[in-house]
């Protein structure tokens, strides 16, 4: 249950530069659809949840770095999840 709250949220939430949800995330930052998106790819974009315009790879790309190396391993895997049940549905 906790996975389909977290994906909802995900979709719906702001990520910068005026773009909201997951996907028009992935189109912004990388170029490409959400299938397409490595792991690495999928933790910058968790790390950047916090304060999207502060941390916006576009603004000063080491930033974004280190707040993935905070995010912990259940936070990496949960990003990991959700880009995965996109592509999946």
């Amino acid at each position: 249950m906790w996975h389909l709250v977290l994906c909802l949220l995900l979709f719906q939430i702001y990520w910068g530069h005026g773009v909201y949800g997951l996907e028009a995330a992935a189109a912004l930052y990388f170029g490409k659809h959400l299938s397409l998106l490595t792991l690495g790819e999928c933790a910058m974009l968790a790390g950047i949840i916090p304060a999207p315009e502060l941390l916006s790879p576009y603004r000063e790309p080491s930033r974004s770095l280190l707040f993935f190396l905070d995010l912990g391993s259940a936070g990496r895997c949960a990003m990991r999840f959700c880009c995965r049940s996109a592509v999946e549905s």
